[in-house]
């Protein structure tokens, strides 16, 4: 199964209150979304968030991957049953860009290479570097601005 999850950083007076809200905030054509990242105003995952899930929290770590910053926040459900939307305050993007300033990427690589359910190829490797790098950098910059971050996810 593949996943996508698309993060912009909104001011907190912006921020969609209900799933209605979330999907007009979200109706978009996929250039437009990537014109968003392209800009620093938007993070992309495509093909690599689990992967990068499992990598920022590790099976066995006290933090699930719903409660971590770069992921978490308050869940606004989908009345269809689809995977909802995500609001994160913006308390939460401080905690995030922290999170993402304080980890190591190189760190976190070795440890998650060494699980069975890891796949460690060096292509993978990359690919991850590289969305951390735009996390760091999109959480920071929404961090530094007081803004808040919304989070849809797709299937």
């Amino acid at each position: 199964m593949s996943m996508w999850v698309y993060l912009r950083a909104v001011e907190p007076g912006e921020m969609p209150a209900d799933t209605a809200g979330f999907d007009a905030f979200f109706a978009m054509e996929f250039d437009e979304m990537r014109r968003w990242a392209e800009l620093g105003e938007a993070a992309w995952l495509v093909d690599c968030f689990f992967q990068l899930a499992e990598l920022y929290c590790p099976p066995g770590e006290q933090v699930g991957v719903n409660e971590l910053p770069v992921f978490g926040g308050h869940h606004v459900l989908d009345p269809a049953g689809g995977p909802g939307h995500v609001a994160l305050d913006p308390a939460g993007v401080v905690r995030a860009a922290a999170f993402l300033r304080e980890v190591s990427f190189t760190d976190r690589w070795q440890a998650w290479a060494r699980l069975r359910s890891s796949d460690p190829y060096e292509g993978l490797r990359e690919q991850l570097a590289r969305k951390h790098d735009e996390l760091t950098a999109f959480y920071a910059t929404a961090a530094e601005q007081g803004r808040a971050v919304a989070k849809t996810f797709s299937f």
